[in-house]
């Protein structure tokens, strides 16, 4: 039995792995980022058509993601006081300040994972290629 345990002990020092999910994140350049404000929102909306598929359709479960609906969709700042903290702490303020919240809801995942079923990411508009997504927490 203490042969067990040790073995056990020494896989998990020797090979560590992560429980839990892990939020993406990748910086954008400000330089390279467009001022946007709430009048952007109907473009942001019909540029999601686009970014949902290519960030979320790449995984293993990419099915499960196919069917999606925009919960809300709005400028970064102190209204959404938690997210705008986060975002600042992760690429800065100038960063935060041209981004935007989308919260995302995905009814395929209702009933298997509660986790899965909602997601954000929070997304910029590039000067030279439209909007992107910048961080997803799913």
């Amino acid at each position: 039995m203490k042969k067990i345990v040790i073995s056990l002990l020494s896989l998990v020092i020797l090979f560590p792995f992560q429980v839990g999910a892990q939020a993406r994140v990748e910086c954008p350049s400000v330089s390279l980022l467009e001022d946007t404000s709430i009048t952007n929102k109907d473009e942001l909306i019909q540029a999601l058509e686009t970014i949902i598929p290519r960030t979320f359709g790449e995984s293993d479960y990419g099915n499960h993601f196919s069917d999606w609906e925009v919960v809300t969709a709005q400028p970064l700042d102190e209204k959404v006081a938690k997210e705008y903290q986060m975002s600042t702490k992760y690429c800065g303020q100038e960063v935060a300040d041209k981004s935007w919240l989308v919260t995302l809801h995905f009814p395929r995942w209702e009933g298997k994972s509660d986790i899965a079923a909602d997601g954000q990411i929070f997304v910029s508009k590039s000067k030279d290629n439209g909007w992107f997504v910048w961080y997803r927490n799913q």
